[in-house]
């Protein structure tokens, strides 16, 4: 008799347990175009941001706790760290992505992709580069979409040590 229950029981809660995640499910918003569009203008901003070295508008397109991972770097976490992070960068003079996915659930969101940019060095030299990036976004409580966590790495091989 023993086994029989166990194999009830294990049933019975496995039952609870899909019931209750169907039901989660079903209450969460959804992922709605408007909030595709929302994101990609985030997106827009920092490319703009980036481009125009607008630290300000940088500001708006991230959350007060982003972290950033950028490519052969240490990263840099919160706003603030960010925003100073974007004012020491060299000078962008093109700056071009391709999302590949965009998608998400409730408040959270995520995107990835490949990008392009020509980036003026101190000396006046132009070089060019193209990578991968990974984005994951928060919908604040205002309704605006913001990076909060942003991954990127260049396809170009690292530079030989000296």
């Amino acid at each position: 008799m023993q086994p029989r229950r166990t194999v009830f029981t294990i049933l019975l809660v496995s039952a609870a347990i899909m019931g209750c995640a169907a039901g989660a499910s079903e209450t969460a918003p959804s992922f709605t175009p408007e909030d595709s569009t929302a994101i990609r203008a985030s997106i827009d901003g920092w490319i703009k941001a980036t481009l125009d070295r607008d630290t300000a508008l940088f500001r708006t397109t991230i959350t007060d706790d982003v972290l950033m991972y950028p490519g052969n770097q240490a990263p840099v976490r919160g706003a603030d760290a960010a925003v100073a992070t974007l004012a020491a960068n060299p000078t962008f003079t093109s700056f071009k992505v391709d999302v590949h996915e965009l998608d998400g659930h409730g408040d959270v969101a995520y995107d990835h992709g490949i990008f392009t940019v020509d980036v003026r060095l101190p000396d006046g030299i132009v070089v060019s580069d193209t990578g991968s990036f990974a984005t994951k976004f928060r919908k604040g409580a205002d309704g605006k979409w913001a990076h909060q966590w942003v991954m990127w790495h260049s396809n170009r091989p690292a530079a030989p040590a000296p």
